[in-house]
C-alpha cells in the first residue's frame, strides 16, 4: 500500500477518502467499529469496507470485513450484460472461475443494507445498482487466520497447517485477479 488514510466514521457523507491501495485510488473506505475484531492485530488498522472501480476491467469491487470472525471477503460486481450475471456462486464451475476456497457469494446489489457494510458499489457509468450482480469469496479457510475464531486456529494447529492473515493488500490482489478472470469470461462469452 502506498498511502493509508481512512476517516474514523461510518457516516456516508464523510466516507470519501484519499486511500490509495496498491497504486489504485479507491472511491470510498469505511472504518466500522462494530465489525472490527476484538482480538488485537494488524487488522485493527485496516478499513472495514473499501470500494472502487477496477481501472483494468471497469468492474465495481468491494473488500468487506465479515462481522462473524473479523476476516476479509472480496466481491466483484458484474454488469447485466455479463454471461455470469444472475448465476449462483456454487453453480459456477471451478474450472471457469478458480479462486482460493472457491466462490461463496452471489447476489444482487444490497441496496437496503447500510452503505458501510453492504455489498454494493455503483461505479461511474453504470445506470443503477440493480444492474450489478456480485460474485465473491471469503478469506476464512483452514489456511487463513480468522481474527476472532480461536477454534479455527486450534483446528489448523492440530492438523499442522500454517495459517496466514489475508490483509487488505493481499485481498485487493485477489479481487482484481477475480475481476480480470471475469472480464476474460465476458470477452469470450464463455458461460453463455
Amino acid at each position: 500500500m502506498s498511502k493509508r488514510t481512512t476517516r474514523r466514521t461510518s457516516n456516508a457523507k464523510d466516507a470519501k477518502t484519499d486511500l490509495v491501495l496498491c497504486g489504485q485510488q479507491v472511491d470510498v473506505a469505511y472504518h466500522v467499529p462494530d465489525v472490527q475484531p476484538a482480538a488485537m492485530g494488524r487488522w485493527r488498522a485496516e478499513a472495514d469496507k473499501i470500494a472502487w472501480t477496477d481501472t483494468a476491467t471497469n468492474y465495481a469491487c468491494v473488500i468487506r470485513r465479515e462481522k462473524k470472525g473479523g476476516h476479509l471477503a472480496y466481491f466483484v460486481g458484474l454488469p447485466q450484460s455479463h454471461p455470469l450475471n444472475g448465476w449462483a456462486a456454487d453453480a459456477i464451475p471451478h474450472s471457469l472461475v478458480d479462486v482460493a476456497g472457491g466462490l461463496d457469494y452471489s447476489a444482487a446489489c444490497d441496496k437496503t443494507g447500510p452503505e458501510d457494510r453492504s455489498v454494493c458499489h455503483v461505479p461511474s457509468g453504470s445506470s443503477h445498482a440493480a444492474d450489478i450482480w456480485w460474485l465473491g469469496a471469503s478469506c476464512n479457510h483452514i489456511t487463513d487466520i480468522i481474527p476472532d475464531d480461536r477454534g479455527h486456529a486450534a483446528r489448523a494447529q492440530q492438523l499442522g497447517i500454517a495459517q496466514e492473515y489475508r490483509d487488505v493488500a493481499e485481498v485487493y490482489a485477489r479481487c482484481i485477479a477475480l475481476a480480470s478472470t471475469l472480464r476474460d469470461i465476458e470477452n469470450d462469452g464463455a458461460a453463455s
